[in-house]
């Protein structure tokens, strides 16, 4: 008898491995990140994910788990190391329709109980109605605590996630996942094989968010070429920094958005996916929970394999104005997702070519450059310290 045909996982189980272990090695390194930061009191957790797609068929895993259990290590990191405990909110929304989140509270509620870990709450309505309770919930905050929305858009039309966004509060900064797979089915599209059609309609599904309506597409279209236009759209329409990031193969065909109004925030998300990045090239195991915990917030000293590209882009935001003061290159930099640090590295090596004179608070060409003052702190002055200036035919 001929062998029977292998069955393959249906499309929501494949949406949901990928999605999960991508958001769950962020989240592994972006917690400790806000637990450090001593002016936070409280972190409140806002997951909105589909039942469907965020959810294994029994209600017995998947996205909500994760995120619950993320926070536990969390909390037991910071015991471990006789830390400030910093209360933690978690809230659950679901579509008025979805029948597994509600399957899977009791066992939430249940494993939350066993090690007191968040306060749990749960609300099942449309996104209208969810975003004002969101907003109620913001309003009534000490403006000390932190608030972030973990959002999976697939039960939300395209143009409805638009709207979401401009609307969600200030304070909410927002981890957005965008599976291309499941964007692309929830969309009405049959899977082929052409990989041309294939973009054509994930790039049609996803043109509410493009910056501009989406062109018909040809072969050269990739989706990390689609990943980087998403990126531009939604920081044009929600006037929020934003950071994206995709892991290596298969798990490339879901993006993760980092969306924020703060810019200290968003150096956090940006500092957290560095960390992630030298631990994906050093091959230490993702999900390795305890052991990317365990590691401090060291820099590393070894040599940036991406130096070069840094150097250039750096050139290229200051190539784009006569001047800049250290104040708005830090917000530039954030913009092309580029760390302080990162930021630095470019302007020493444009000085030491001799491309950059850098200017004192009174415009006044200083002999030495000293420390670049490119920093949150800076940032936050009132007026700024130092400004940068190509050198012309440099």
């Amino acid at each position: 008898m001929p062998p029977k045909p292998k069955r393959l996982p249906p499309p929501t189980l494949h949406h949901l491995k990928h999605s999960r272990q991508l958001l769950e090695d962020f989240m592994y390194q972006y917690l400790p990140q806000l637990s450090s930061l001593g002016a936070i009191s409280r972190i409140n957790v806002f997951c909105w994910f589909s039942g469907k797609w965020g959810l294994t068929p029994d209600a017995k895993g998947g996205l909500p788990f994760m995120v619950l259990e993320a926070l536990r290590q969390q909390r037991q990191h910071l015991l471990s190391n006789k830390s400030t405990i910093k209360p933690l909110g978690l809230s659950l929304f679901g579509s008025a329709d979805d029948s597994l989140l509600p399957k899977a509270l009791p066992l939430l509620q249940e494993l939350n109980n066993q090690s007191h870990t968040a306060r749990i709450s749960h609300q099942l309505a449309g996104w209208k109605e969810i975003l004002k309770e969101l907003q109620l919930q913001l309003q009534r905050q000490p403006a000390t605590e932190r608030n972030l929305l973990l959002l999976d858009p697939l039960d939300l039309p395209i143009s409805s996630l638009r709207e979401l966004l401009q609307l969600l509060p200030k304070r909410l900064d927002v981890l957005l996942l965008m599976p291309a797979p499941a964007v692309a089915l929830s969309g009405g599209y049959v899977p082929k094989k052409e990989p041309a059609e294939a973009m054509a309609a994930l790039s049609a599904t996803l043109s509410p968010l493009l910056t501009a309506p989406a062109e018909e597409q040809t072969e050269e279209k990739t989706l990390p070429l689609l990943f980087q236009e998403l990126k531009q759209g939604l920081a044009g329409s929600t006037g929020r920094f934003v950071m994206h990031y995709s892991a290596a193969a298969p798990e490339h065909t879901v993006c993760l958005y980092g969306l924020s109004h703060d810019a200290l925030m968003m150096e956090k998300m940006l500092q957290a996916r560095q960390k992630l990045k030298k631990i994906s090239e050093k091959n230490v195991q993702p999900g390795n929970q305890l052991g990317l915990f365990g590691g401090g917030s060291t820099a590393d000293a070894e040599t940036d394999p991406a130096a070069a590209e840094i150097n250039i882009c750096v050139e290229r935001i200051l190539s784009a104005e006569e001047e800049l003061d250290n104040q708005a290159l830090y917000t530039l930099l954030l913009q092309h997702e580029l760390l302080p640090q990162e930021g630095i590295q470019g302007l020493q090596y444009l000085i030491e070519a001799g491309k950059l004179d850098v200017l004192n608070e009174k415009k006044k060409k200083q002999k030495s450059a000293g420390t670049l003052p490119i920093s949150h702190t800076a940032y936050k002055l009132p007026a700024p310290s130092c400004y940068f200036r190509l050198k012309a035919n440099s």
